[in-house]
């Protein structure tokens, strides 16, 4: 029986080590596409070496048309309001007190309208004919003015509430004193402390994305000479020391690897939200401690306001209409107990 030569076939240690090369050009790709992705969401230039200038010059850019704009158009449209909707206090002031009145209103109604309910169950039939017939066929319609007004009443305090966070931000001296000291606080943080955290973040990226380049490289470099170097030797085998201090190497460029994909998504993910709240510098307002508000509900928040109080004095004319047209068929109703 013939005896076995000690060590690892070449050809057992080739398919073992083989796919080491590929694994570790596969987590490569994967790191990079992650890159790839977060250049394109940010729409950033090709040169990674740009991106720090490029998003400081975006933000300062940014920063500083959002805030000197945005201020005077909220004084612009505050003071149209002002003239538009006159009355005593600041311009939440008046809307409350409309909107309290137009409660009240549909308070003095809803009483009005139970009373007028009982009257006519007890005394409908001892009205007069043509009043009767009145009344009967004017009925249908009180009653549904009077559940429309009811529902009016709800979507305005709802209205309200979901807008009255706006409000007394934009419309108050307070909250406009509030406003600007955030903006001069995130003036100091753009200008003095952005571009220096995103530089930062940025190279360690970069220099992160090098050392990937460099190991890969030199991996499939270690790769290609071992394999050389074990097709061409004599014999068919080599020494258990051998296969193990090869396949460590690339086990031991792959652990590297892997550990930079963690490094990779911690720094990915500060970047991101550096340059989101960079963005919410540019796109929304708010009061020292106070919740962000988007640019979009300032803008939408002035129109509200306008709806809010037409829909409430409306309210308020409808009441007053119907609380009459009540009253005058509870005379009636009354006069007709007195003579029952």
């Amino acid at each position: 029986m013939p005896v076995r030569a000690p060590g690892v076939q070449i050809v057992t240690a080739i398919s073992a080590a083989k796919p080491c090369p590929q694994v570790m050009e596969d987590l490569a790709t994967s790191l990079d596409e992650e890159v790839e992705r977060m250049r394109k969401s940010w729409t950033l230039p090709t040169d990674i070496s740009q991106w720090a200038t490029f998003l400081t010059s975006r933000s300062l850019c940014g920063f500083k048309t959002f805030s000197e704009s945005t201020p005077p158009s909220i004084t612009q449209w505050r003071d149209m309001l002002m003239t538009l909707y006159p009355g005593d206090g600041d311009l939440v002031s008046r809307l409350q007190k409309t909107s309290d009145t137009a409660k009240e209103k549909a308070t003095q109604l809803n009483n009005r309208w139970y009373q007028f309910k009982m009257l006519a169950d007890g005394y409908l039939l001892h009205l007069e004919t043509a009043d009767r017939v009145a009344l009967e066929d004017a009925f249908p319609r009180l009653e549904h003015e009077h559940n429309s007004i009811a529902s009016r009443v709800t979507a305005v305090k709802a209205r309200k509430a979901k807008w009255d966070r706006c409000f007394d931000l934009l419309l108050t001296e307070t909250g406009e004193a509030g406003y600007m000291q955030t903006l001069q606080k995130r003036a100091a943080w753009t200008q003095q402390n952005f571009p220096g955290v995103v530089t930062g973040l940025v190279t360690e990226l970069q220099q992160l994305i090098e050392e990937r380049r460099v190991l890969v490289q030199e991996t499939s470099r270690l790769w290609d000479e071992q394999f050389s170097t074990w097709f061409t030797r004599s014999g068919d085998r080599i020494t258990p020391e051998e296969f193990v201090a090869a396949l460590s190497r690339h086990v031991d460029a792959i652990q590297r690897l892997s550990e930079q994909s963690k490094t990779q998504k911690s720094l990915v993910s500060k970047l991101d939200m550096l340059v989101r709240f960079a963005g919410l510098n540019t796109t929304t307002l708010n009061r020292p401690g106070g919740s962000f508000i988007p640019l979009q509900d300032i803008r939408q928040s002035f129109r509200e306001y306008e709806v809010i109080w037409i829909d409430a004095c409306r309210i308020t004319e409808d009441c007053v209409r119907l609380t009459s047209a009540l009253e005058r068929y509870i005379a009636l109703l009354e006069d007709a107990h007195g003579k029952a």
